[in-house]
This record gives structure tokens, C-alpha cells and sequence, in this order.
């Protein structure tokens, strides 16, 4: 199970909840790599397409903001910290070298995008599941999971926004 995070630029951190207190995160990160992959080209997800006839303009150029400000794992190292990372993972895990791990701690310090964009483009997407025809795919997209997981996301957006938050990454872990 993932748990959805949205890291806020004055340190703050707070977990997407459902209204009922409930953690989220699975059916949001798993919608949000099928439309990366989609958006990608890739065809095994083209039951996604009557998405893009009912999103307000173009789908995959829209969500960008989105798919490219989120991240999966627990990436909280400075970028001198390839042993303990490699020590906390253990030997269950596939060999990362030292270049590919600062790699990644830079690209995540780098995902960063403006709260408001995410939020538009939060609110634009639930508008357009909720009067989608998407056939549901289980573990996809089931609604109204879906559509409860991105609504909790706008909320907790919105909870942030009004501390006056102005730059917002995505972590699912």
C-alpha cells in the first residue's frame, strides 16, 4: 500500500487524508503512472482515451505539472550518504550505484512545482473523471476511489495553500 505526502517548499509535510481519516495514497499513484505511461505513448493503456475527449483542452500536456512533481521511496539522504542508503536497504534490493543514487536525490530536489498549477490541475482532472465514461480497471482506476483519492489531494492542497505554500512535491512510500 502507498501513502500519499505532499511536501510543501516551507517544510511542511502532510499525508492525504480521506474526510473519515482514512491514509491514502494506492489508487492515486497508480492513476498517476497510467497517465504518465499513456501520455508516453504507451498502448497498454488506451482504455485511458475517453479521459482525454472529456478533459478541458489537452489532457497530457496539462497534467505535466503533475506527473513530473511526484516520487516514490524514501529518498530523504544528502547526497554523501550512498552508504547509509545502501546500508538501510540491505541486499533485497537491486543494485544502485553511488552516480544513479546522487542522480536521483538531485532530480528529486528538483520536482518542485507551483501549488496552484497542481491544484488547477487536481480540480480540472476530478471534473473530468467524474463525467468521464472510463471503463474501471481494478487497481487503475475504480471509482469512486479514484475520484475520492484526487479530491482528498485538492483538499490537502488547498489546507496547504492557505499557509500560504507556494511550491509542492508529490511522495508516495
Amino acid at each position: 500500500m502507498f501513502v500519499a505526502s505532499i511536501e510543501a517548499s516551507n517544510g511542511d509535510r502532510l499525508v492525504v487524508l480521506s474526510k473519515d481519516n482514512q491514509i491514502l495514497g494506492e489508487m492515486l499513484v497508480n492513476f498517476l503512472l497510467v497517465l504518465s505511461n499513456y501520455c508516453k505513448g504507451n498502448h497498454e493503456y488506451q482504455w485511458i482515451q475517453p479521459l482525454e475527449t472529456d478533459f478541458e483542452g489537452d489532457l497530457c500536456e496539462a497534467i505535466q505539472p503533475l506527473i513530473n512533481t511526484f516520487y516514490s521511496g524514501y529518498w530523504d539522504y544528502d547526497l554523501d550518504e550512498y552508504e547509509l542508503f545502501r546500508k538501510r536497504l540491505g541486499t533485497d534490493v537491486p543494485e544502485i550505484t553511488e552516480d544513479e543514487f546522487k542522480y536521483t536525490i538531485r532530480r528529486i530536489r528538483s520536482m518542485w512545482a507551483d501549488i496552484n498549477v497542481v491544484h488547477t490541475i487536481t480540480r480540472q482532472l476530478i471534473r473530468s473523471l467524474q463525467k468521464s465514461r472510463i471503463t474501471p480497471v481494478t487497481a487503475l482506476y475504480e471509482p469512486p476511489h479514484t475520484e475520492n483519492e484526487f479530491e482528498a489531494l485538492a483538499r490537502t492542497l488547498e489546507l496547504l495553500m492557505e499557509r500560504d505554500v507556494k511550491q509542492v512535491r508529490l511522495s508516495f512510500v
